[in-house]
Order: structure tokens, then C-alpha cells, then sequence
């Protein structure tokens, strides 16, 4: 509230809202967060290049409640609202997450391998990796194991050839499983 009072610009204000979102959601008082961040939205005097991460404070604020379809409308705001390619990739990652919490799984699918694509894309591949992991996962929750196993020799062909050996040993262990 203090940093709030104390500043200068739309600047200045956007950061110190974004920080106070984000502090009330973590210490667990996520309705505050969304009445403050919604308010922030709405407000003409919010710097714009803000509005993609209080969308995703919202979403994760709204997740923290278990109101999932309030989470994923936020998170898909949010995603269409990212200023980069990287932004857009956690967005997919966090819908994904979100459906799959909520036992939708085709969804689930449908996002983590939309997901995994921009991770690729980017180069970020630890981030490609682990929504290849979750993918699996998810197509085991649908007893859908021939896609999950073609999924992980996916990945650990791609660890052996990129070296990655901590992701091989990762995606080894689930296989064995």
C-alpha cells in the first residue's frame, strides 16, 4: 500500500499493484488479489504492458480457490494478451495444468501439446520436456499408455541426443513404471 502511495507515474503505480496482487495471493488471501487485480484492469491509469500478469494473477488466485473455469478463462485471457512467444507457452502450460487438476484431461491434452510445441519453438527446452512429461501423464489418466509411451521415447530420445541427462533419467524412471 505504502509503494502504491508513494508513486510517481503509471508506472511506478502498475509495479506496485502487480507486487500487492502477487503478495495476497501468496499469502493466502486470493479473493483481496482478484478485487484488487480486477480493479486494476479497469483502471485507465494501469500501465498496459501489466495487464498479462494480472490476468495470470487472477487465473492463479482464482486456481488457489478450486474455481478452475474461472481460472482457465483468465489464464486464456492472459494468453491472448502475451507480448511474446514465451509468455504464451506458460499460458498454454497453465490452462493445461488447470484442466488436468480439473480431470479434464482431453483438454489437458489438448493444451500441453500445444504447449510443448512453443516450448520447442522457443528453445526452452527443459520447460518442453516437462510438458512432455505432464502430456504423459496425462494420456496415462486417460489409460491412453500406447501415447503416453510413445510420448516418453519421444522425450528420451530427445534427452539422449541433447544430452540432457537429468530428463533422461526422469523419463527412464516413469517408463519403468
Amino acid at each position: 500500500k505504502k509503494a502504491n502511495e508513494l508513486a510517481n507515474n503509471d508506472l511506478d503505480k502498475s509495479i506496485s499493484i502487480l507486487f500487492a496482487v502477487s503478495s495476497l495471493r501468496q499469502d493466502n488471501m486470493p479473493l483481496e488479489a482478484i478485487s484488487l487485480a480486477k480493479d486494476a484492469l479497469n483502471s485507465r491509469s494501469l500501465n498496459k504492458n501489466f495487464n498479462h500478469a494480472l490476468l495470470v494473477e487472477v487465473g492463479e488466485s482464482y486456481y488457489k480457490l478450486n474455481n478452475f473455469n474461472e481460472a482457465i478463462i483468465y489464464f486464456q485471457d492472459a494468453y491472448k494478451m502475451a507480448a511474446n512467444e514465451d509468455e504464451r507457452a506458460k499460458d498454454l502450460n497453465l490452462i493445461a495444468k488447470t484442466y488436468a487438476i480439473d480431470k479434464n484431461f482431453q483438454k489437458a491434452i489438448e493444451y500441453e501439446i500445444k504447449a510443448g510445441l512453443a516450448f520447442e519453438r522457443i528453445g526452452n527446452y527443459d520447460q518442453y520436456v516437462d510438458s512432455g512429461i505432464n502430456l504423459a501423464s496425462y494420456y496415462s489418466e486417460l489409460g491412453d499408455y500406447v501415447s503416453a509411451e510413445k510420448t516418453l521415447l519421444k522425450l528420451e530420445n530427445f534427452s539422449r541426443q541433447n544430452e540432457g541427462m537429468y530428463y533422461l533419467a526422469k523419463i527412464l524412471y516413469l517408463e519403468s513404471r
